[in-house]
């Protein structure tokens, strides 16, 4: 008996010491990575240890923290998205809710930093907003705040994304004046400093610049000689020196912009230091000096090529080098700078289709591979040869006339078709009562006539009519019926046939957009065609007339005419 209990003791002060021991070499193991700065790999062995006794006792909690610290360390970004998967693995079944929402709020943010792959990005801030409500971190909500503000600024909504930034930037400036704790005031004074940093962008981009200069004032001052904050010190010069570029100075500009890509070059942000090239070719265009400028616009380039990923407001780079070289008479350059400004446009087009469905920039790219088509043709046309003063006066007597008539009958279609606007006569949804008594008897049941009609209303309250392609078969399919029915359903209910219901829906909308937002009175005919689902000018211009009486062209003519008068007589 005593023997049974002297080894139970035994072994019960084995467990003991062993665990006492376990928790001492954790604590020292987190010392060790602790010291670190980020993007340091030596602290990744550490780490690796601890998440092998994570993964031993299951410790999910602390093995979500792990991999987290992991992705801080490393500097791969492949090896980033890893642990981040890892990451969100671990969090799911720890089945903690903030956990969970910061896992994929890391994530998201490789994928933007790091790939600038917006999609993806947004989709895991979305999923991340979602887990962070209902909890108390309000950290990590300002956090998802500010990344769906940095989404919003790229798409050009910079007073929407204005304002994620300065509700971040308040909440961050509260939590540094509250706390003292090292630990966690370096998250919270990074958080700080780059909100102020996107608030000085989207300042910029709306063109207050005494704002954005009193912010990157504050910026600079607080980051100097900070060895903790020396990517966000890269950026504060960085805005200073598009700041002394558009003021002029152009040898302090370039000084500046270099000495921040200098800072931003270790910190793998791309993005931001390939604005930097830009803004360093536009002040040695501006001092004249041409080679060094094309030099610093083509390094633009290098960096599209190597990520395939650009800012919209970079988009000038490729027509500065598409003019400098049709300058030089350099036809095989411009012809790849014009391909490369079309795959440009394409990049910026695709994420701003999947991340704002109403919201297109006016990047012609039709006027585009014309232009190369152009050049690569190249023709020369001859002189037409005059045959008579007389025949000339005829025909411009005729033209005259025919002018006239048709300024004429634009005014007053305009007229006419600015009524049906202003009282609603172009809404979209509309539809007619369908009698229980004339549906045929081989037809759809009331029920699901009354199926179809909803979805329709969905169909039209979504824009889904913008959709290239769109056939009476692909919807039929979408609403989980067959076409017969379906365009039986809309002959009554709409009283057209399919084509023509899709037709009106997509001319009376781009006619709204026209008449309601001016930003759509400058986009090319292209570009309207495209934004209602429409895939030929031609047909747009052709549809646009037939069922509003006037051409697109002159109905934005007419428009724009009307908004400058009230303009000049308001102002």
């Amino acid at each position: 008996m005593k023997k049974s209990y002297f080894l139970i003791t035994f072994l019960l002060f084995i467990n003991f010491f062993s665990q006492t021991r376990r928790r001492e070499n954790f604590h020292d193991l987190k010392k060790i990575y602790s010291q670190y700065s980020e993007h340091d790999t030596r602290a990744i062995p550490a780490i690796n240890e601890l998440i092998s006794v994570a993964k031993a006792h299951r410790n999910h909690t602390e093995l979500t923290h792990l991999f987290q610290a992991a992705n801080f360390y490393s500097t791969s970004p492949k090896q980033k998205l890893i642990y981040a998967d890892s990451t969100i693995a671990s969090a799911i079944i720890s089945n903690k809710n903030a956990l969970i929402s910061n896992a994929y709020l890391e994530k998201g943010i490789i994928h933007f930093l790091y790939y600038r792959n917006y999609k993806p990005a947004l989709l895991l801030y979305l999923k991340a907003d979602q887990y962070a409500t209902g909890t108390n971190d309000e950290f990590l909500k300002h956090k998802i705040s500010y990344y769906l503000g940095a989404v919003k600024d790229h798409l050009g909504y910079n007073e929407d994304a204005l304002l994620h930034f300065q509700k971040a930037n308040l909440f961050f400036k509260k939590q540094i004046d509250e706390h003292s704790q090292p630990s966690i005031m370096d998250d919270y004074r990074k958080g700080y400093y780059n909100s102020i940093h996107r608030m000085i962008v989207c300042h910029r981009k709306l063109k207050d610049y005494k704002t954005a200069d009193s912010l990157n004032n504050i910026g600079l001052l607080q980051t100097h000689n900070d060895s903790k904050n020396r990517t966000e010190y890269g950026y504060f010069l960085k805005e200073l020196g598009i700041s002394e570029y558009q003021k002029g100075n152009y040898s302090c500009a370039t000084t500046l912009l270099q000495n921040s890509s200098e800072l931003l070059r270790g910190s793998q942000d791309f993005a931001w230091e390939t604005v930097n090239l830009f803004f360093i070719g536009k002040c040695y265009l501006a001092s004249n000096n041409i080679p060094l400028a094309i030099k610093y616009f083509q390094k633009v380039d290098s960096s599209f090529q190597k990520h395939n990923f650009i800012i919209p407001e970079l988009r000038e780079n490729y027509e500065l080098l598409i003019t400098h070289f049709n300058r030089e008479k350099k036809t095989s350059e411009e012809l790849y700078y014009n391909r490369q400004l079309i795959k440009v446009d394409r990049v910026i087009t695709k994420d701003f289709t999947f991340l704002a469905s109403f919201l297109h920039k006016n990047y012609d790219l039709k006027k585009l591979q014309n232009e190369k088509k152009q050049l690569t043709e190249v023709t020369f046309f001859g002189i037409l040869i005059i045959f008579g003063l007389s025949v000339i006066a005829i025909l411009l007597i005729i033209l005259f006339l025919k002018k006239f008539r048709s300024e004429r009958n634009i005014r007053v279609n305009y007229q006419i078709l600015e009524q049906k606007i202003i009282n609603n006569a172009y809404a979209l949804s509309t539809q007619k009562e369908i009698p229980t008594e004339k549906q045929e008897k081989c037809g759809p049941d009331q029920k699901t006539v009354e199926d179809i009609i909803t979805k329709l209303k969905h169909f039209e309250d979504n824009y889904e009519f913008t959709e290239y392609g769109l056939t009476i078969h692909k919807l039929a399919h979408r609403f989980e019926t067959n076409s017969a029915y379906l365009s039986q359903i809309i002959n009554q209910a709409k009283g057209n046939n399919f084509n023509r219901y899709l037709g009106e829906l997509r001319i009376k909308y781009i006619t709204n957009k026209l008449y309601s937002d001016k930003v759509f009175l400058s986009y090319k005919i292209e570009t309207l065609a495209k934004h209602c689902g429409i895939a030929s000018r031609t047909n747009f211009s052709n549809l646009f007339q037939e069922i509003n009486g006037m051409r697109p062209t002159d109905f934005i003519q007419k428009r724009q005419s009307d908004l400058k008068s009230e303009s000049e007589t308001n102002g």
